[in-house]
């Protein structure tokens, strides 16, 4: 059986495959995520979740800053 962690009175076994979007940008990018994803992650960043999924990317990005290693 597997081990439960409980957090604010939800069990970690009763949040698996439940999250919208994922915690951090996965190592392909964006692109792996789909629509609901990036909006839902757009909207906990307050910023507009209208647009076709290159546009939400996009958006995404120009808000995480300069990825590291670029030149400022």
């Amino acid at each position: 059986m597997a081990k439960s962690t409980v957090h604010g009175g939800v069990s970690d076994a009763s949040l698996e495959g439940t999250s919208t979007a994922p915690a951090e940008q996965p190592a392909d990018g964006y692109d792996a995520w789909t629509v609901d994803q990036l909006k839902a992650e757009l909207g906990e960043r307050g910023l507009s979740k209208t647009g076709n999924k290159d546009e939400l990317i996009e958006r995404l990005e120009e808000h995480d800053g300069p990825a590291d290693g670029a030149e400022e």
